[in-house]
């Protein structure tokens, strides 16, 4: 039977626009908050923390296993939503709320 060996979640913050691949199929340089996920107590329950929730909004979170074959799967995103965050309109003011939300 196949363990896994590695857990990693990647986080799209609401105040991110992942911006479209190039005409000549060049995929844009994103940088994604994440967080590992660990087994310490070795019953199978993996547990990681994240701490930049800081906007009011919805969260799209994709986890990435690795099993000791080196076959890497991935979830269906979760949807996690933040009510008590920082509005996104108030800190993407002056006019630049495009550029400011590149990943």
């Amino acid at each position: 039977m196949e363990q896994l060996i590695f857990i990693l979640a990647t986080v799209v913050p609401p105040n991110c626009l992942i911006p479209i691949s190039e005409k000549d199929f060049t995929a844009p340089n994103v940088h994604l908050p994440g967080f590992v996920l660990t087994d310490q107590d070795m019953d199978y329950t993996y547990e990681g923390e994240f701490s930049q929730f800081q906007y009011s909004g919805k969260y799209q979170i994709t986890f990435y296993t690795r099993n000791t074959s080196g076959i890497v799967s991935t979830s269906a995103q979760t949807i996690v939503t933040v009510s008590n965050g920082q509005s996104i309109d108030a800190d993407m003011g002056g006019g630049i709320w495009p550029e400011s939300r590149a990943c």
